[in-house]
């Protein structure tokens, strides 16, 4: 069911740092992102006590590969709205990214998965926070939880055009064997009425899976033995 609905006009700093918004949200190069910086900091100097534009902030201070600095703009984004949840997202990236830079050491893993469990908490339907989660244990090489899995899963039911959500669901499926769950999930992949670069390889993949479904229904149970 859907719920209240409510509309409301844009703060004062929110309708300027829009344009900085829209360019992150629509991926930036490093050099773009440099260029971006300055003037989303200039606009977070002028509206210090919006959460959203210190969000932004972080958001841009992270595509500029300035970790330190995009954590301490989310946390202040944070103080001021503890639900601001594209804070969140970017502190836990600059997290992660420190963690995959040695910049923190190995056992900050835990640390950046119970900061994903917080995101989740707050907004529960966000694919993001699950996504994340679960490759808090696959980046390092750790196995991933029932609850990871399973959260990854939703994930993909959440945003089902995702294709890179879609690919980490089939290929945990196909480690898990369950490739009759797996030949559905690439299905939309491998016949997606706009074939990418991995169109074929998607197809080739569901071949194979179609096949160790079938070899796996095919094998006869096993009897109990006699005691």
């Amino acid at each position: 069911k859907t719920g209240t609905v409510t509309v409301r006009p844009l703060r004062a700093g929110e309708a300027e740092m829009m344009p900085v918004v829209l360019q992150s949200k629509a991926g930036v190069t490093q050099a773009e992102a440099e260029e971006l910086l300055p003037e989303a900091r200039r606009i977070a100097a002028r509206h210090q006590n919006d959460a959203a534009v210190l969000a932004a902030l972080a958001e841009a201070e992270f595509d500029a590969d300035n970790d330190d600095e995009a954590i301490a703009a989310a946390e202040r984004a944070l103080a001021i709205d503890p639900q601001q949840i594209n804070a969140y997202l970017q502190k836990g990236y600059a997290l992660t990214r420190k963690v995959q830079d040695a910049k923190l050491p190995y056992s900050a893993w835990k640390d950046v998965r119970s900061w994903w469990v917080k995101a989740n908490k707050v907004e529960n339907d966000h694919p993001i926070p699950l996504v994340q989660y679960y490759l808090s244990f696959v980046e390092p090489g750790e196995k991933p939880t029932k609850a990871a899995i399973d959260g990854l899963v939703w994930a993909m039911q959440l945003a089902p055009f995702d294709s890179s959500v879609r690919w980490l669901v089939a290929n945990q499926m196909i480690l898990d064997d369950r490739y009759a769950e797996a030949a559905k999930v690439l299905a939309p992949l491998a016949y997606s009425p706009h074939p990418g670069e991995h169109t074929d390889q998607a197809r080739r993949l569901l071949e194979e899976v179609e096949a160790k479904a079938k070899g796996s229904a095919a094998q006869p149970e096993e009897s109990p033995s006699a005691g």
